[in-house]
């Protein structure tokens, strides 16, 4: 199939629409996956500094622990566990 003058022009103008639609969509991927590693680190340090507050000195095998957890929903677990912890031990990172 051959396009010419207007179809042709309207076809080249659809593929650009396309890619931009894709190159957007790679970029917020990237922008979430940023995020979500800024989410997490933020996460890691509230957790070493919470955890340093009530139990210190901290291990180094604790700040390592932490610092390797890459789950968000992981570390909001600890963080609400934290809350009534008596022990690195109930804890689970002593």
């Amino acid at each position: 199939l051959e396009l010419d003058g207007r179809a042709a022009e309207e076809y080249q103008a659809l593929l650009k629409e396309t890619e931009d639609k894709e190159v957007r969509a790679m970029a917020m991927t990237w922008a979430e996956k940023v995020e979500e590693k800024g989410r997490q680190k933020g996460m890691q340090s509230i957790l070493l500094h919470m955890l340093q507050q009530r139990f210190k000195p901290l291990p180094p095998a604790t700040v390592e622990r932490i610092s390797a957890m890459t789950s968000s929903q992981e570390l909001e677990r600890l963080g609400d566990r934290l809350l009534s912890a008596r022990s690195l031990e109930e804890l689970g990172l002593a």
